[in-house]
């Protein structure tokens, strides 16, 4: 596999990179597309730039982290600031509206639970005499 990496001279496409695989390997090409798709391709030519730049870009994002993580003050700004965004996003307003009136209450519904208190009150005294 390390042979493979190091086809000299350094291609400059994906074409190129498997014809060089091909002639040295005497792979077909359908083996030498499946190496390249293998991420050896993003090496060659403009993709190491791609490459090089997102590793700059993944090393800032780390160095950006780690310093909100090393500042309490800044974790809870993080926090403050995600839960504005959650509340712009989600917060409308209320569809329900909760209103104090006896008229919505029905004694019947309260029955069954003043049953079940009745009950075990019983209970109760009857195991406090044993």
């Amino acid at each position: 596999a390390s042979a493979a990496c190091a086809v000299p001279p350094a291609p400059r496409n994906a074409v190129e990179a498997a014809v060089a695989l091909c002639a040295k390997f005497k792979l077909s090409e359908i083996q030498a597309k499946a190496i390249l798709e293998m991420r050896l391709q993003r090496l060659t030519g403009l993709e190491r730039a791609k490459i090089d730049e997102e590793y700059l870009d993944v090393t800032k994002l780390i160095a950006k982290l780690t310093g909100i993580l090393a500042d309490p003050q800044k974790v809870l700004q993080v926090i403050i600031d995600e839960l504005a965004e959650i509340k712009e996003r989600y917060g409308d307003e209320r569809r329900t509206e909760i209103v104090a009136s006896s008229e919505d209450i029905d004694i019947e519904d309260n029955i069954e639970f003043y049953k079940i208190i009745n009950f075990l009150s019983i209970l109760q005294s009857f195991f406090s005499l044993y």
